[in-house]
C-alpha cells in the first residue's frame, strides 16, 4: 500500500529498528533498507536522524536543502512508529500539509475498496475504488447513508448489516468471503475485512472495511482442488478425496455409514497378459 504513496514513509518496530521504507523514500534519499540495518550509506545523516526518532511528533525538518513536514504516528496495536515526510519546499504540495489529507491520499491509492462507517452504519468515507463500485451499480452517493438505504441486492445488504453488527458487538475484526453484485447482474467473490474503530474509552466508534476481489483466485483454487481430488484419465474421485470425505463423516459423527465396494472380475488377468495400459 505504502509503495504507491508519492512521499517517503518509514516504519520502526518496538526495538527502534527500521523495518520498512517505501519506494519513494529510497528514491528521494538514495537509501536502501539494508543500509539502515548496517548504519552505512551515502546519506548517513538521514539514517542517523530517522534512527533517533522515538516518539510521536509533528515538525518541519530541513534535509538535503529541502523542507519537509515530518509527521510521526504511533501504531499501538503493533507497537510501531510510522513516519511521513512531506516535501513542503514546493508550494504544489501544500495540500498535504495536514494529517487528514495525508491519510485520504493513502486511502484513495489503495487498490482495494475501502470504506468507514460510524457505529450506526452510516457511511462517513469511501475511497475512489469503492465509489466506482457503487457507481457501476447505479448508486451515485453513499456518504451519509446506511446500507439499508441503498438500492442494491437485498441479500447482499442484509449480510453487510449482519457482519457490521457482529464486529460492533464483539469488538473484534471479522474476515469473511462473500458474494457482491456486479453491474452486469452477476456476482463476484470478495474477501472483506471489517475492523472496529475503538476510542480511548474502549467504545466502538465505527468500522473500517477493506474489500478485495478474489474471484479469479477462488476459481483457480477450485480448479486445483478438483485436479487433486479426481483422476485425470477417468474424472472419477481418487483416494485423496475418499480419505478426506471419510474424515469428514467421522468428525461430523454421521453414523451409521454404509459402504459398497466393488471389483472388476478378471482385471488382474488382463493386466498381467496385455499390460496395465490396456487394462
Amino acid at each position: 500500500m505504502f509503495d504507491i504513496v508519492p512521499f517517503p514513509i518509514w516504519i520502526k518496530n518496538c526495538e527502534g529498528k527500521i523495518i520498512y521504507i517505501n519506494n519513494e523514500f529510497t528514491r528521494e534519499f538514495n537509501i536502501t533498507l539494508d543500509e539502515f540495518n548496517i548504519d552505512k550509506g551515502v546519506n548517513i545523516h538521514i539514517i542517523n536522524y530517522i534512527n533517533s526518532v522515538r516518539y510521536e511528533s509533528n515538525y518541519t525538518k530541513n534535509i538535503n536543502n529541502k523542507s519537509y513536514k515530518h509527521r510521526v504516528f504511533s501504531d499501538e496495536s503493533e507497537n510501531r512508529l510510522i513516519g511521513f515526510l512531506i516535501d513542503i519546499s514546493d508550494e504544489s504540495n501544500s495540500d498535504f500539509d495536514n494529517q487528514q489529507n495525508i491519510l485520504e491520499t493513502i486511502i484513495d491509492n489503495i487498490p482495494e475498496l475501502v470504506f468507514y462507517k460510524d457505529r450506526e452504519g452510516v457511511y462517513k468515507g469511501i475511497n475512489r475504488h469503492c465509489k466506482q463500485f457503487y457507481s457501476e451499480l447505479g448508486v451515485n452517493n453513499v456518504i451519509g447513508k446506511k446500507d439499508s438505504e441503498l438500492d442494491v441486492d437485498s441479500d447482499f445488504i442484509n449480510k453487510c448489516i449482519e457482519h457490521d453488527n457482529k464486529v460492533i458487538k464483539t469488538k473484534k475484526p471479522l474476515i469473511i468471503d462473500e458474494k457482491v453484485p456486479t453491474s452486469d447482474g452477476n456476482f463476484n467473490i470478495v474477501e472483506t475485512i471489517k475492523t472496529p474503530i475503538i476510542n480511548e474509552n474502549g467504545d466502538v466508534w465505527g468500522i473500517v472495511g477493506v474489500v478485495r476481489d478474489i474471484t479469479e483466485k477462488r476459481v483457480y483454487e477450485d480448479k486445483l482442488k478438483k485436479m487433486s481430488y479426481t483422476d485425470s484419465l477417468t474424472g472419477l474421485y481418487n483416494r485423496a478425496c475418499f480419505n478426506d470425505t471419510l474424515d469428514g463423516f467421522i468428525k461430523s459423527k454421521e453414523f451409521p455409514i454404509g459402504m459398497i465396494m466393488g471389483d472388476v472380475n478378471g482385471l488382474k488377468l488382463i493386466n498381467d497378459t496385455i499390460g496395465h495400459t490396456e487394462g
